[in-house]
């Protein structure tokens, strides 16, 4: 017998209208989203509203009557066999954040899409539509195209901005007038900019500990230009500037602004040479492996050059960025490590597991977290003892005394380094986990 999918509906019955109900697709902020059928087979996104409905009713009207390929076509809304809500779309199933998350994306692919978005903001501004809610999770991929979606927080506006327009959106990614509820499209290129500075850098530009530090970053922080070549430096500067009035003023003059850098003689020689690389890597001093390997003692000694004492033969000097949201980025070695690990010292399968928690509940905005090599661990490593009286920086947690790494020594054994010593050895029963992630190459 099936079991019923989430929302009390029955797979492989019609939901809504002729369209049959395959899968349970994700759960968002305003709705459940099914993968459904039409009668000859092809396959559309059922959104069940479950809050706002009368807003998100007055965006999908907003938008329905536009006809464009950058947009994420609306088919119908009505109610379901339940009574609910809903919107029938375009299915789409790979958003910008999906890849984001799972792959870092090169200098000229970021370029592309940054584009792409840019030219659907230009055809919602033609139709005096603004969006609100610009971010990687409601742009999606098709090939080579980006098409914009979930228009619940859309609404038409007469002019360049608006006085009665309310602040909603995804905080990260929202203009500072947007905390005065007062604005228009301004936010919706500040948004674009945003996306764009991540997947060039594979980090938000404006973060903080809790909501009220990233809405202080947002309204009164600078941008953090370290991760940005020098020519990437003036665009983002007038991007970000706090007055809309000193941002650039069209779609047309960011995408100018965007392709003149395309045009200079650095990128250039970097096309010309194919060594296209992300802005990020030009920080970066140190490759490590991030390869997990199985090698018994005198072979793993090798590999890594260490002392007879298990330490390293030379320290890497690191360059520690806080990135305010429980994580480290090192720019020396372009890893994001986890601030803190696991609360307690676990076996090594529930390390594995704490990982994938990780991931599921995608911690710090993403779900590509692994557990570090014995290489990336002894990145960390210092070589005196420092303020909170263990051999690694004291932006760390001090409770993780020492962390498991995805090496082997054998199938019951693996490699770990003591934070509280300065070492690495091997262990069979528990340690804690500190989880790391790279950014983007």
């Amino acid at each position: 017998m099936k079991k019923r999918i989430k929302g009390n509906y029955m797979p492989d019955k019609k939901i809504f209208k002729e369209y049959i109900l395959r899968s349970f697709l994700g759960q968002g902020a305003f709705g459940r989203v099914y993968l459904v059928e039409n009668d000859i087979g092809l396959s559309f996104a059922l959104k069940v509203l479950e809050k706002n409905v009368q807003v998100e009713k007055r965006g999908v009207e907003s938008v329905m009557r536009i006809q464009s390929n950058r947009l994420v076509s609306i088919q119908d809304y009505g109610k379901t066999t339940d009574d609910e809500d809903c919107i029938l779309m375009e299915y789409l199933p790979a958003s910008l954040e999906d890849i984001l998350a799972e792959r870092p994306i090169n200098e000229l692919t970021a370029f592309k899409y940054f584009i792409e978005i840019l030219l659907g903001l230009k055809v919602l501004e033609r139709n005096n539509i603004l969006h609100r809610d610009i971010k990687p999770a409601n742009l999606f991929v098709l090939e080579d195209i980006i098409k914009i979606g979930d228009f619940g927080t859309a609404r038409y506006i007469s002019g360049e901005s608006s006085s009665k327009t309310s602040g909603v959106g995804t905080l990260h990614y929202m203009a500072p007038e947007a905390f005065h509820n007062k604005y228009g499209f301004a936010a919706d290129r500040w948004s674009a900019a945003v996306v764009y500075y991540r997947m060039l850098t594979g980090t938000l530009v404006f973060q903080g500990d809790d909501p009220a530090g990233i809405m202080g970053s947002i309204v009164e922080g600078k941008i953090d230009t370290d991760l940005l070549s020098y020519n990437y430096r003036p665009f983002f500067g007038k991007c970000f500037q706090k007055d809309p009035e000193k941002r650039y003023q069209s779609i047309d003059a960011m995408m100018k602004a965007a392709k003149n850098i395309r045009k200079s003689p650095e990128i250039q020689n970097q096309i010309r040479e194919k060594k296209l690389k992300p802005v990020t890597q030009q920080k970066t001093k140190y490759k490590l492996r991030d390869k997990p390997i199985r090698a018994p003692n005198e072979k793993f000694y090798k590999i890594l050059g260490l002392h007879s004492n298990l330490r390293p033969l030379g320290y890497i000097k690191n360059d520690f960025k806080d990135n305010k949201n429980n994580t480290v980025t090192d720019r020396a070695t372009g890893l994001i490590w986890q601030k803190s690990g696991s609360d307690t010292y676990i076996d090594y399968k529930a390390a594995q597991e704490y990982i994938q928690q990780l991931n599921r509940r995608r911690f710090a905005g993403y779900n590509n977290w692994r557990m570090p090599t014995v290489e990336e661990l002894i990145s960390l490593l210092e070589q005196e003892k420092q303020s909170n009286n263990l051999y690694v920086s004291s932006l760390f947690d001090k409770k993780q005394l020492w962390c498991w790494s995805s090496d082997k020594r054998s199938l019951s054994a693996a490699w770990h380094v003591q934070f509280d010593r300065g070492y690495f050895h091997y262990f069979e029963e528990k340690c804690y986990v500190r989880a790391v992630r790279s950014l983007p190459f």
